[in-house]
């Protein structure tokens, strides 16, 4: 039986995420083909993980890797404990922005670090990725899939911080990222930008 010991080179359309090999237990694990199934090996070829998965991305440094079950993408340690089910951005695991990336729970999205921690609990119907320390979220929101995208229609927009707080109460109809200390929000049909206070502002203020 011939193991193949290359990296899990996928087909392009699936995302390599920031994924780098992990020490665990004093032992690098590999990711490794089996007779069509991806496992784990350790350096000297021996299986650690056995073989169950259609794709293995290698871990990362927090010690967890993504992936692909019958199910769709998950996380495992490297015990192979499946520990969350990763929100899908470009057809792979959700990168990971200022540490903390989406995972999904009985269709709510919450947040993550790189050891697999629940940060913030599934909680939101959408919510974008982390930028300068808040992330803006939608209440009654629905998820319309177009082709390999989604848009959300409905509901309200606010901002949390990394405790999960709500920093910026749900009140506009649409919120963007912010940058340089203010975000665009829509409200009302009109755009314009607030600042972390979430006061009216200039751009760039």
């Amino acid at each position: 039986m011939q193991i193949k010991m290359n990296f899990c080179l996928i087909c392009t359309s699936l995302i390599l995420v920031n994924f780098t090999m992990v020490r665990s237990q004093d032992t690098l694990l590999f990711p490794v083909e089996i007779t069509e199934k991806w496992g784990y090996a350790d350096q000297t070829g021996k299986i650690i993980i056995p073989p169950a998965y259609l794709v293995a991305l290698p871990f990362n440094t927090g010690g967890i890797a993504a992936v692909v079950d019958d199910s769709g993408w998950v996380y495992i340690n490297s015990s192979g404990l499946k520990l969350l089910r990763p929100f899908i951005v470009d057809n792979g695991p959700d990168y990971f922005v200022e540490g903390l990336a989406r995972f999904v729970k009985d269709n709510k999205i919450g947040f993550c670090d790189q050891k697999g921690r629940v940060i913030i609990s599934a909680q939101f119907p959408f919510v974008q990725p982390f930028s300068e320390g808040v992330a803006g979220f939608c209440t009654e929101c629905r998820q319309i899939k177009e082709g390999e995208y989604h848009r959300f229609n409905g509901g309200k927009w606010g901002f949390i911080d990394r405790d999960g707080n709500i920093v910026i109460a749900a009140k506009y109809d649409m919120v963007k990222s912010f940058r340089n200390g203010v975000a665009e929000v829509k409200l009302n049909q009109s755009w314009f930008y607030i600042n972390r206070n979430g006061e009216i502002t200039e751009e760039g203020e």
